[in-house]
């Protein structure tokens, strides 16, 4: 072989490698989505544990994280209505529009054999992860024999050649022990999973016509009722029956309507107390005007029957609780802080938070999270300057249910949701939370708007958390066990 040739095939070799060691896998393009914040944790159609995923204008999906199952597909969306989003009392969030496919019309069950025989223990939702604006969902899954089997979907949206939508559902699994066998059952089919490599399976449905979302049922034109329903007073009463305090009706029927019943109940809104229907305290309301006042008792009287029944409990009582004199930490505004302390607002131009808790990271920067439709962790930077030109905003997670906690705990950072304590991971350094995995989720909840959870706390290796009670519980219902308790 002469030196020419020699050279030759050096030089191809050189470029050979320098072609194959500089050419990378291209990056998977951004999947787009119709909404910013489009998976998000909710009460949604009155059941507490809910996951929803807007994959498509087209298509809606939501999975119930307590039985780790698909709970419907839809075209359409979700009305965001309640306390943390429209500051309705009596109502949480829904769904619109028509269903591709519901678990009430095909019910589906998680299944666990070996050797044929049942194994299955139970199944629980352990983290949802995001990758390229795509969501993958993980479930641990135990059996009989104790072992614990991780299995994650990827859901997504597709078209076939026809242009129908479809919903493509990617399962693998992880840790099976040997001849163990997963599957999905619904009442017609079976899907089997494998322990070995991703089974897909779509499912196309039938094109549906553009959706609309339907208007409200209820119209509040009443300027005395909008009052009402943006502040606290759906807490304790309603119209027609009576919750902690009286109903609105029944107050309507006790007073007359004339100057001093409006100056008598606007004077009783403002300040609060107690024995007039017993011994159950009313919040004063000190921040109202003497317009929005009378505006409000000018409502209640609209809820007065034409024909009033006889009023035994009025000629029992006839004067009004003495007035009791207002005082710091009554309701009061704020009149100033402590000398020692340095007030500093911390709102800017385009940054005025619902501010559900905050937490400061190692380095001095601090977590504040919101408790809106975004349900976002934002991380602060500058707010020791005081000057708010000088803070740097920044969303890192978003689509959290009433986040009313946050710890830093070395470093790590956990937060509190309605009905779950969360772990946010970042897995490749750029502050944007990855991974929303469950620390625990084992308390009671309901769809009921007042079940909070909210003032997280670590110490000596433990997580405190304390747990509002339900307010609109009927009749036959009683409080969970672990409500109104840390």
């Amino acid at each position: 072989m002469n030196k020419s040739v020699k050279r030759f095939i050096k030089l191809s070799a050189v470029c050979v490698s320098l072609f194959f060691g500089t050419c990378k896998s291209p990056e998977k393009e951004k999947v787009e989505r119709p909404m910013d914040v489009w998976a998000f944790r909710s009460v949604l159609d009155k059941k507490p544990r809910m996951l929803t995923l807007a994959l498509d204008s087209e298509c809606y999906i939501a999975y119930d994280l307590s039985r780790c199952s698909l709970y419907k597909a839809w075209k359409g969306g979700v009305s965001m209505d309640g306390a943390a989003y429209t500051d309705k009392k009596e109502i949480q969030p829904t769904s619109w529009g028509t269903a591709y496919w519901a678990d009430s019309i095909e019910s589906v069950t998680w299944l666990a054999k070996r050797d044929d025989k049942d194994v299955f223990v139970s199944i629980a939702h352990h983290a949802y992860r995001f990758k390229h604006n795509q969501i993958s969902l993980k479930y641990n899954l135990v059996v009989d024999s104790g072992d614990t089997i991780q299995i994650e979907e990827k859901p997504e949206f597709v078209k076939n050649d026809d242009a129908k939508p479809g919903l493509e559902r990617t399962f693998s699994v992880k840790g099976a022990p040997p001849g163990t066998i997963i599957s999905l059952k619904s009442a017609d089919t079976t899907l089997v999973l494998d322990n070995e490599r991703e089974i897909r399976h779509t499912r196309y449905f039938e094109t549906l016509p553009e959706q609309i979302k339907p208007k409200p049922k209820e119209k509040f034109i009443h300027t005395g009722r909008t009052l009402m329903n943006q502040s606290d007073c759906f807490t304790c009463h309603k119209i027609a029956d009576d919750e902690v305090g009286p109903s609105f009706r029944k107050i309507a029927q006790r007073y007359s309507n004339d100057k001093k019943s409006m100056e008598t109940l606007s004077l009783k809104i403002k300040e609060g107390g107690t024995g007039v229907w017993g011994s159950s305290l009313m919040n004063p309301h000190p921040s109202f005007t003497d317009l929005e006042l009378s505006q409000m008792v000018n409502y209640i009287f609209t809820l007065k029957p034409k024909i009033p029944p006889p009023d035994t409990e009025s000629s029992k009582r006839k004067k009004e609780n003495i007035r009791r004199p207002t005082k710091p930490g009554f309701g009061e505004p704020l009149a100033g802080v402590h000398p020692s302390f340095d007030l500093t607002s911390l709102h800017t131009k385009d940054f005025k938070p619902r501010v559900g808790a905050m937490a400061f990271l190692p380095d001095g920067r601090l977590l504040v999270t919101t408790w809106d439709q975004v349900g976002g962790v934002y991380i602060l930077d500058g707010v020791s300057t005081g000057d708010t030109s000088k803070i740097k905003i920044k969303r890192i997670a978003s689509g959290l249910a009433e986040p009313l906690g946050i710890e830093v705990v070395d470093g790590e950072i956990y937060v509190v949701q309605k009905q779950e304590l969360t772990k946010l991971i970042d897995l490749d350094g750029d502050e944007i939370i990855d991974k929303y995995q469950v620390v625990c989720n084992s308390w009671g909840v309901t769809s009921d708007f007042h079940e909070f959870a909210f003032g997280l706390v670590h110490q000596d290796d433990h997580f405190y958390i304390t747990l509002s009670m339900a307010m609109r519980l009927k009749p036959d219902e009683k409080q969970l066990p672990d409500r109104g308790r840390t």
